[in-house]
Parts: structure tokens; sequence; C-alpha cells
């Protein structure tokens, strides 16, 4: 297996991961860093790791991060292709559990897994819509393990970083879960509780939004955008492999979950004080009224891409409609809180 890492200005944290991954004497491992022409210590910091199984490459210019996570896959000589960011968490203890299960997977012809953030005894296997609505979606990079044979086949895979405003990852996830048999989510290495980095001092790329927390990757109408080209890269990606349903079932769940991360995911977010540092950003209330603007607005928002794309079709509206419910009930409950929603009915009652 080859831990692939991407860095940039982050040495501590670098070393950091890097150094628990080698924590692991398994010699069936690698460490590949790509460093994005850091202008930091990364290159000193990361010269003082003296193991045979680490790998160190740098770009002479920066290509931007989503390029720098296709070359750095693409350096990896291992069978599996573990992408790991440099802030992240990895138990060294538990990589050689990990690298042994994989044989399963090949036999079963698994070409896409997910490192797990809590240990468990059940590994689950996805197929078909369900293995792309889990497995595309707005999530960290992080913990992607990619079949390094079916990596390999996939032509102009840097292309997907010049045309997505997503994670470009995604159009590779899709691919590769079209190439094999399913995915599934392992019982690995990833979560480990003790190793702690402080976001807040790894700083991120605050300056290109202006210092304008609606401006950020993260808020609401930009995570609305950035559904439009998941829905679309999945409708039109795997046409005649799906059926219509079976896209309508996929829409469903990632609209849902679009509804709540501009809801009460954006008001959690910017309840954050490590993470809104991290960004650059100060921490901010977030009033019912807000979330549910938010609410009608990604609404809209989608209808019209739908019609734009002449794919508003009955199903997707009864679809948006009970998603919008479901949506809607969870502001009100997490805002008021359930047992004060309940003290207020039964004070009806009780009048009545």
């Amino acid at each position: 297996m080859s831990f692939c890492v991407p860095v940039y200005n982050n040495a501590e944290a670098s070393v950091k991961v890097i150094s628990n991954i080698l924590v692991s004497d398994d010699p069936r491992l690698e460490v590949v860093a790509c460093d994005n022409a850091s202008t930091d210590n990364t290159q000193e910091a990361l010269s003082q790791i003296h193991d045979p199984r680490f790998r160190y490459f740098r770009n002479e210019k920066n290509l931007g991060p989503q390029l720098n996570w296709f070359r750095v896959l693409g350096l990896g000589q291992g069978d599996w292709l573990y992408l790991v960011m440099g802030r992240d968490r990895i138990n060294g203890e538990h990589i050689s559990e990990l690298i042994s299960a994989l044989g399963w997977a090949e036999d079963n012809g698994i070409t896409l897994l997910r490192d797990g953030y809590e240990r468990s005894s059940k590994t689950r296997v996805y197929t078909g819509i369900q293995a792309m609505a889990k497995f595309i979606e707005y999530d960290h990079p992080t913990g992607t393990i990619f079949d390094a044979e079916v990596f390999r086949k996939i032509p102009d895979r840097e292309t997907y970083a010049r045309i997505s405003d997503v994670y470009p990852e995604n159009y590779l996830r899709r691919d590769m879960l079209l190439k094999g048999k399913g995915a599934s989510i392992t019982t690995g290495c990833y979560h480990n509780p003790d190793v702690v980095i402080d976001l807040a001092k790894i700083k991120s790329n605050a300056e290109k939004t202006g210092g304008d927390i609606f401006n950020s990757f993260y808020a609401p109408r930009r995570r609305t955008t950035q559904f439009f080209e998941l829905v679309d890269m999945v409708e039109k990606g795997t046409s005649g492999v799906f059926s219509q349903k079976e896209l309508d079932w996929y829409f469903g769940q990632k609209f849902q979950t679009l509804l709540l991360v501009v809801s009460t995911g954006w008001r959690e977010r910017c309840r954050n004080r490590v993470i809104l540092a991290h960004y650059g950003y100060e921490v901010r209330h977030v009033s019912i009224r807000e979330m549910l603007g938010h609410l009608r607005s990604s609404w809209r928002m989608t209808a019209e891409h739908l019609k734009q794309q002449g794919i508003y079709s009955r199903s997707k509206q009864r679809i948006m409609r009970m998603c919008m419910a479901k949506a809607v009930c969870r502001v009100f409950l997490g805002s008021v809180g359930i047992w004060q929603v309940l003290r207020f009915v039964k004070g009806l009652i009780v009048r009545r």
C-alpha cells in the first residue's frame, strides 16, 4: 500500500502524520509525499525523515491542491493507493491489519475503499447506485483507498482537476466504481484520537475569499452550486448504467444532505472556533430565519438548474418537497430543542 500525502506549507503536521504511518514496521507499505512548492520549512522538515519506505517529491511550481492530489497518487507504486492529507490522523499500529484485509477486496472485485472513522468488526460493502451515493459525496478525500491497477487505466485523470469546482476525485471515484463490482468501508487505521493537530495553527487560503465567510467553499450558495456538479456528474456519467428510478433515489439522498448542510450544518460550522480559525473567520450566530432563507434559496436554485438541464420531473419535484419538509423539521427541532417542542405541544393540549 502507498500512503500518498500531498503537502503544502504545513511542515509540523506533515511530519506528524508521516511519522505516525511509519510507526508500522510493515515492509508492504510506502509513504510518498508530494510538496506543492511550499514556501515554509516543509522541505527541510521532511528531509529529516530517514526511512527507506519514504519518498519525497517537490513540484517546481504550485499546481494547485487538486492537481497535486492526482500527482501524488500517480507517484505511488503500491497495489493500493491511500490518499492522506497533511493534517490527518493515522494509527500506524493498525496498518498491517488493514493491508492484510485487502486480499479480500481484490478477490471480490472491490475497486474503491474508505478507511472508517471508527473501528468496527463489520465491513460493509456497497454496489450499484448505493455505492455511488456512499462514496461520491461532500466528504473530505482523506481515507479513500484506490485500486492502483484500475486507477492507472483511467485516462486523463488530471483533467478532472481542471473541470471540477467540487472535489475532482469524485469523478475518479465514479469511474472507478463503474469499473468494479463494488466499494467497501474498511475497519482500518484512520481514526486515532491520540493524534491531535491544532487546525487553528494551519492557516488555509482564506485570502481567496476576501475574508468573507459567505464566499468560503462551505458557504450555502457554494455548497448548492457544488451539488449541481455532483448530480450532473452522476446523471450524465452513468447514463445507461442506472435506471431513472435509481438516479432519482440518488438525487433524493444528495438533496437531503444538501439541505442539512446549508441549514443546520452551516450553523454548526459557524459555531466551530477551531475550523473558523483554520480558515481565518470569526464565530457568528446563525438564526432560524437565516437557515430557512438558505433552504428556500437552495430549493429555488436547484429547481432552476434541473429545468435548465431538462430533468425537472414530477418525481424529482415530489422528492424535493419531502426533503424540504424533513429539513425544516430538523431546523426547528435542532434550534428549539425536542423537549421544548414537546412541552409546547403539551401546553396546547392542556389549554384545550
